[in-house]
């Protein structure tokens, strides 16, 4: 029942958002647990003492497998969690999760049965394999409680802190389960509650992910290009995008893109929201955001802004840039400092013969101050997405 109810709600998580890559990697991980939880009902119903030796490893190499898609699911970039080494070497990661699951499940095991039916009997080959969950676990818990410490936003705080309970849960009860097995206490596993309330937090934590609220993108055609508005952008000239939402703007960047165009895109969405809502993109995405970090500007920095707008359009010819972000920008700053930003990278644009896409919200901006805006760009109104 466990199983069935982690692969039900990924499914849901998945039928809501499939574009989105967190949900996606949900469903890996309940996959998984559904697969490991199977396993253990298998041990407890083998039909023979060798079935339940089988199984036994069976769940063993499942156990491994899980918790490393947990681990990689909790320190996913998209959680504002950097550098982790999962991440940055995926296919390393995937390769000695895989590697380490095969040399766990091949451990001498040992079955016994009770009143509940089969069960591991705890050994010295027991320890390795805890170890391996413990070197999974742990410093996963560590990384996300430095996170934590660096974290100004309380609501990063708390998904820190629920990720990190939900990759101990099950670690703790297995441990637990152990435990109860050395002290011949015929019992049904807890493991499957632990792997519940795990799934419920991650699902939990989706759910309140922005992103995960937003429309999910469209769907990329054979040809691996994605629907465009009918307008046509020219060279040397500035274009508003006025609408509630950005989609339209960036399929009008992404098309530029397809055509051949150097990319640029500064906007106040986290780099790897961008990509799960648009797909892989070829082009520099700079991040407004107050935090230190690579790839990343100060929204209060609008010199640094600036110049960085106008040294991508001198290095190269057929240039496109999406400043996604217009309204952060005048939030944090006065008017008359990013009307200067915009009439210097407006005739940057000119000179190049380049394109500048600006996405805004009319509601986000008094109608005083936005008409200002509009005098240097061509404006674009109710664009179909």
């Amino acid at each position: 029942m466990t199983g069935i109810v982690c692969l039900g709600m990924s499914l849901l998580i998945i039928k809501r958002n499939p574009y989105l890559k967190i949900s996606q990697l949900f469903l890996i991980t309940m996959s998984m647990v559904a697969i490991y939880t199977s396993s253990m009902f298998m041990l407890r119903n083998a039909g023979s003492y060798e079935m339940a030796i089988l199984f036994a490893h069976l769940s063993l190499t499942t156990g491994v497998l899980t918790t490393s898609s947990m681990l990689y699911f909790s320190v996913y970039p998209p959680f504002d969690v950097q550098g982790s080494w999962p991440v940055k070497r995926k296919y390393s990661f995937i390769l000695s999760a895989t590697a380490a699951a095969i040399i766990i499940g091949a451990l001498p095991v040992k079955v016994t049965t009770g009143n509940m039916g089969y069960w591991w009997v705890p050994t010295e080959w027991t320890f390795l394999w805890i170890g391996a969950l413990a070197a999974l676990t742990l410093p996963a818990v560590l990384f996300l409680n430095r996170a934590w410490d660096r974290a100004e936003d309380e609501r990063l705080r708390r998904r820190y802190t629920l990720l990190s309970v939900a990759l101990l849960f099950p670690f703790t009860i297995t441990m637990l389960d152990v435990f109860l097995a050395w002290s011949v206490v015929d019992l049904y596993s807890l493991l499957p509650w632990g792997l519940l309330a795990t799934g419920s937090i991650f699902a939990f934590i989706i759910i309140d992910y922005r992103p995960f609220n937003l429309p999910a993108s469209a769907p990329r055609d054979e040809g691996g290009t994605v629907a465009m508005p009918d307008v046509v952008l020219l060279s040397g000239h500035c274009d508003l995008v006025k609408s509630k939402k950005t989609d339209a703007a960036y399929r009008m960047f992404l098309g530029e893109m397809e055509s051949g165009s150097r990319g640029l895109i500064i906007t106040n969405l986290h780099p790897g929201q961008v990509k799960e809502r648009y797909g892989p993109i070829k082009a520099q995405i700079l991040w407004l955001s107050s935090q230190p970090g690579s790839d990343r500007l100060d929204p209060t920095a609008l010199t640094i802004i600036q110049h960085t707008m106008v040294d991508f359009l001198q290095k190269g010819d057929k240039s496109v840039i999406l400043l996604d972000g217009l309204d952060h920008l005048i939030s944090e700053n006065q008017l008359e400092k990013v009307l200067k930003l915009i009439y210097a990278v407006h005739d940057a644009v000119v000179v190049s013969g380049a394109k500048l896409i600006v996405p805004v919200d009319p509601l986000t901006i008094n109608t005083k101050d936005l008409a200002f805006i509009e005098k240097e760009f061509v404006v674009i109104e109710e664009v179909p997405a």
